[in-house]
């Protein structure tokens, strides 16, 4: 059992970038992945036992003084806690915070860092967190690992092949979708030149009765698969993922054949995009591990043995690997990256410099605007006041 609410865990947090920890009936941890570790003593604090009493229902949002927002949830002999992570706002100000809560100033550096390393999660997709919760312990602590429990009848399904013999239907080929999927993902005439948008589509099945329904579901399915193969070929995962959320949560708003082959013909455009401009798309798969450890760590200590100890090379070895698939050092692409992130956060963030500077774990703000005006051109003040 302890082994699969691990497995389980780890599923969880690597599908939803969300810390869990699984406690037992005596409130005992049992299993946790992704937990921030942190100094501060006002971080990270909940007593357990006193949130299960106050639980009104089998689930409960918790949000702390401090912003820090969990999902609380139990099973027969076990409770779930996801978190902490963030529900940021637009006014969200660390140094409030700190001010509302009467946290010493000298403490900044580390609470920037601390809220740097938390998700962002979205209120509309806590539902469907809860779903996969009670999917991922309850179900497969139940009927799926109980050789005895009727998990589907069998007579529908014979049923309906019985009837696709009958009008002599089959589903289309998996090699063909493949073929398919690989000829989108490089040629966007094939989708936005789609008028029979319905026709061309309705060979991969009949998913949902009603038509509109079933061509969404189908468009669904379309996205996620060219989602997950332009990972294979080389793009940021994160990137990927959150493209198909942002477009999953659109489809709704079409309404029409013309609006879905317009939506999906956007998608495809943009991914394709995204792809060309990728720069990991020739990498090694070494390599390519090797960014995304950068790009989940862009503001802790990185160093490059820790890289190496992630991808099992030696420093030495890897840092001549790296410079010659990727024409610069490691350090160097760890400079441009925060670089890069600091550009998003003067765009979308009232931090200042030195919050900045700190974040991103450069040794100093001067040194920060040195490598911001070398990569840009311009210095970080002057980029943040170029729209204004």
């Amino acid at each position: 059992m302890k082994d699969t609410w691990k497995e389980n865990t780890e599923l969880f947090y690597h599908t939803c970038h969300i810390p869990l920890t699984v406690y037992d009936s005596q409130f005992q941890m049992v299993c946790s992945h992704g937990l921030v570790e942190t100094s501060l003593e006002w971080m990270g604090k909940l007593n357990l036992e006193d949130e299960v009493r106050t639980m009104k229902t089998s689930y409960k949002n918790i949000k702390t003084a401090l912003q820090e927002h969990y999902m609380l949830t139990k099973g027969d002999t076990y409770y779930l806690l996801a978190g902490p992570f963030l529900h940021k706002s637009r006014d969200f100000s660390v140094e409030k915070l700190m001010q509302k809560n009467q946290i010493p100033a000298i403490y900044t550096k580390a609470f920037y860092r601390y809220f740097a390393s938390l998700p962002d999660i979205a209120a509309m997709d806590i539902p469907y967190y809860y779903r996969l919760l009670e999917r991922l312990f309850e179900i497969s602590d139940g009927c799926f690992s109980n050789p005895e429990a009727e998990l589907l009848p069998f007579t529908p399904i014979d049923k309906t092949l019985l009837e696709y013999m009958e009008i002599e239907f089959t589903h289309h080929n998996y090699y063909y979708e493949q073929q398919r999927i690989n000829a989108m993902l490089p040629d966007t005439k094939l989708i936005t030149s789609w008028q029979n948008l319905d026709q061309r589509l309705s060979v991969a099945g009949t998913i949902a009765n009603n038509d509109e329904r079933n061509l969404k579901n189908l468009i669904i399915s379309t996205i996620a698969i060219m989602g997950r193969s332009a990972i294979e070929k080389g793009i940021d995962a994160h990137i990927s993922f959150t493209m198909m959320d942002s477009y999953l949560r659109r489809i709704e708003s079409c309404h029409n054949i013309s609006d879905l082959a317009i939506f999906l013909a956007d998608y495809t455009r943009k991914l394709q995009n995204v792809m060309k401009l990728s720069r990991n798309a020739s990498y090694s798969r070494t390599i390519r591990d090797v960014i995304t450890y950068i790009d989940n760590h862009l503001s802790a200590s990185i160093t490059l043995e820790g890289a190496a100890k992630q991808v099992h090379l030696s420093p030495g070895y890897l840092s001549m690997l790296f410079k010659k698939e990727t024409g610069i050092t490691f350090s160097a692409c760890l400079t441009r990256k925060r670089v890069e992130e600091a550009q998003k956060m003067l765009d979308y963030t009232d931090f200042n410099l030195q919050n900045i500077s700190d974040t991103l774990c450069f040794s100093s703000k001067s040194y920060f605007c040195k490598c911001f005006k070398k990569q840009t051109g311009m210095t970080p003040t002057q980029y943040r006041e170029r729209k204004k």
